[in-house]
């Protein structure tokens, strides 16, 4: 389990780059802390299916490709 929500961190971050956010702007996008991106980008938590809809929404992605890994 914590290969999948360490792909899935990595999978944010990038996304989160490439949509030139800070994990500030991210967090508030999201209603979660600043630490609480960091520590999802780390793999360290996962997400509630709210959030990941959410997060599909804001980086104008289906949710199943926040799981699409390379």
């Amino acid at each position: 389990m914590a290969e999948l929500k360490e792909k899935f961190g990595l999978r944010i971050l990038v996304l989160r780059k490439k949509a030139k956010l800070s994990q500030e702007q991210l967090g508030d996008r999201l209603g979660i802390s600043r630490g609480s991106v960091s520590r999802l980008e780390r793999g360290e938590i996962g997400l509630k299916f709210d959030n990941i809809e959410a997060i599909a929404k804001i980086f104008g992605v289906e949710e199943w490709e926040l799981f699409k890994f390379s």
